[in-house]
């Protein structure tokens, strides 16, 4: 299966040119289309009518056809390319559509794990920068998971305060006042650099 754009061209039969896939969905007849879920999601179940209409499967070994998803409420398409062994009637429709909402839970899943790890609050352009974001990601989490151990021992409830205490308690532990300080003195000379080269590569005048 393959999502594809509205102006991907495809056919119904070979004798006959291709056409856009938005043109062939308006071909498929009213009775055609039928409301089910594509899964559940954050809000409950992910209904949307969904249409099907057989393509030119001229020398495969199988059905190729078109599914089409339309949301109502925000009267929006989507298109998906799909192949099957056998017709796409019953059960091999019902398949077709769970494959089509997996997208779905695996995009909220990425874009849970950009979150947990902070990937989409920092610029990564070196390694030494990856490394160490990751790394203090990966420090946040286990602060997070040992503060929320603690709060449900105590039967208390897992505060930001009580957080950044925690974690204000790890790093101290790991690094002395100087590590610190050097940090703290790394990240400004850094930032420097990176606004002095920005201005050069523009061919600006460079702040004072």
């Amino acid at each position: 299966m393959r999502e594809v754009g509205k102006d991907h061209q495809a056919r119904t039969d070979p004798a006959i040119e291709a056409e856009r896939v938005e043109h062939l969905a308006e071909a498929i007849p009213t009775r055609n289309w039928s409301d089910r879920s594509a899964g559940a999601g954050s809000r409950g179940q992910r209904v949307y009518a969904w249409g099907y209409l057989a393509l030119d499967s001229a020398g495969a070994a199988g059905e190729r056809g078109l599914l089409v998803r339309w949301n109502r409420r925000k009267d929006e398409y989507a298109y998906y390319l799909t192949f099957l062994p056998e017709a796409a009637t019953g059960a091999g429709l019902a398949r077709l559509i769970r494959i089509a909402g997996l997208r779905g839970p695996i995009e909220t899943t990425f874009q849970d794990a950009k979150g947990c790890f902070g990937l989409d609050e920092h610029q990564m352009r070196t390694w030494i920068s990856v490394r160490r974001w990751i790394t203090l990601a990966l420090v946040a989490a286990c602060a997070t998971a040992i503060a929320h151990q603690r709060a449900q021992a105590a039967g208390s409830r897992l505060t930001l305060t009580g957080l950044a205490c925690l974690y204000g308690e790890i790093t101290r532990a790991v690094h002395h006042d100087d590590f610190h300080n050097h940090w703290s003195e790394w990240i400004c000379d850094h930032n420097e650099q990176a606004r002095r080269s920005h201005y050069q590569r523009r061919g600006d005048h460079q702040p004072s």
